[in-house]
């Protein structure tokens, strides 16, 4: 009995995931429609091997860049409209060319394109000014990823990262106080993101308190209120 049991158990299972495998390849192919005219994703999407290569499509697949619509070409150029592989990837060359759309002193250019104020601020920054001169600081990558695929939120994690520069393991100068001012500003942003949230529940609570008035009766003793 208890193996007949299992069996209907299992069953059942197996069945509830291939239909949720099923609806998921649905909802991939729903996602993929509007780049159905476009070589680089209907090409890479059917690629496994080399790994390489299929991780950076699924990265591309679950970023922010994809929802909006930024497909491959946008920033690795290339010709998005060419069947033929070698004519698609005219143009495509790897990040750590010189001539490449994505070599660190090149990026700001390219994601100008759609982040023209963010681009701004940081050109004006001395981190990129020291990438230009000297090839030592941060570029758009090395905060956001790949492809956007990640963005710093978390205090500790930004320390972190400043750290892999400014610290005493490489040859800059140390500069331990860097990392425990950004963890400061990231803790104040979000001090200051929450006490906002805050206020705004506050605002909500009040305006979905009901006033009840209740009529007063006035004494005449007063000649003002009579």
């Amino acid at each position: 009995m208890l193996k007949k049991f299992l069996l209907v158990i299992f069953s059942g299972l197996w069945c509830v995931t291939l239909v949720l495998a099923q609806r998921s390849a649905n909802a991939q192919q729903d996602d993929l429609a509007v780049y159905k005219s476009n070589s680089c994703v209907s090409c890479h999407s059917q690629l496994a091997e080399p790994v390489r290569v299929s991780n950076k499509y699924l990265e591309w697949q679950f970023s922010k860049h994809r929802e909006k619509g930024v497909s491959c070409d946008k920033c690795h150029g290339g010709n998005s409209t060419a069947a033929d592989k070698q004519k698609a990837h005219t143009g495509v060359q790897k990040a750590s060319v010189r001539e490449s759309r994505l070599y660190a002193f090149n990026q700001p250019e390219t994601c100008n394109t759609c982040h023209k104020s963010i681009v701004n601020s940081f050109v004006q920054s001395d981190h990129y000014k020291k990438l230009r001169a000297v090839g030592l600081g941060p570029t758009c990558n090395t905060c956001h990823a790949h492809m956007a695929t990640k963005v710093l939120y978390s205090a500790s994690e930004a320390s972190d990262l400043c750290a892999q520069c400014h610290n005493a393991i490489n040859f800059l100068p140390p500069r331990p106080e860097i990392p425990a001012q950004a963890e400061d500003v990231i803790l104040a942003f979000q001090r200051a993101n929450n006490v906002i949230n805050w206020a705004k529940l506050l605002i909500a609570e009040d305006d979905a308190t009901v006033l009840t008035l209740t009529p007063m009766r006035l004494s005449c003793d007063s000649p003002r209120l009579c």
